[in-house]
């Protein structure tokens, strides 16, 4: 009897070790399947779903507080705005200031691994390179612990060849509108000299509409 126990535990102790296994394969294989574990997805094909304006901001969509977990980047980045009261001037400030302290003391091999925003930061600083998505959610800190709203985009799954991308879009008050910028890549875009959404670029280009459109360099490279 006491045999039949021991097989019947260590054949349990497999079954669960295989299942484990191959639900981890599976989240790291998909990144799709890994979103739809972990996050309550919300689709949509309305344009008003995404077009919105801050004051009509949906339920759903939950903004950074500036708060005392915040500090710290607020701390750091209020010298580089204090003196302007530009939104979309200080946006790319501290977009500058993102891709300076994500180049400057990386060390090859030396991932950021997943964090709270201050954790993150704090493994940047520490020499950890932070990708597309590592850093949009550092510009959308630094931004919330201005009082600047923003919001971060994942570009994925159909049609992107398995390449993901991360982007953010800033509300900018004296214009009323969402603008796109790219912390990866350090650049924004400009239609007859006023900057784009991430929408507006979209519906943009997928029309052909590309004539008077401009790619800003943000960091001078």
């Amino acid at each position: 009897m006491e045999r039949i126990i021991k097989r019947d535990l260590i054949i349990f102790i497999l079954v669960i070790f295989l299942v484990d296994m191959t639900m981890g394969y599976f989240l790291l294989k998909s990144r799709a399947l890994s979103h739809l574990m972990i996050w309550n997805i919300i689709e949509s094909s309305k344009r008003d779903d995404f077009y919105w304006q801050l004051e009509n901001a949906p339920g759903y969509f939950w903004f950074e507080p500036p708060s005392g977990k915040i500090s710290v980047f607020r701390d750091e980045i209020f010298p580089l705005a204090k003196n302007q009261d530009d939104e979309f001037k200080i946006a790319l400030k501290v977009v500058s200031h993102v891709m300076d302290i994500c180049s400057g003391l990386n060390q090859p091999g030396r991932a950021l691994k997943w964090d709270s925003p201050e954790g993150m930061l704090s493994q940047v600083k520490k020499g950890a390179a932070a990708n597309c998505f590592h850093r949009a959610i550092l510009f959308s800190t630094y931004l919330s612990s201005l009082g600047i709203k923003s919001r971060l985009w994942a570009l994925e799954n159909d049609n992107f060849n398995a390449i993901a991308h991360s982007v953010n879009e800033v509300y900018i008050k004296s214009l009323k509108k969402w603008v796109f910028v790219d912390v990866m890549f350090g650049f924004y875009v400009t239609e007859g000299g006023y900057p784009l959404s991430l929408l507006e670029l979209r519906e943009k280009l997928l029309n052909g509409f590309t004539d008077n459109i401009l790619v800003k360099d943000i960091h001078g490279e």
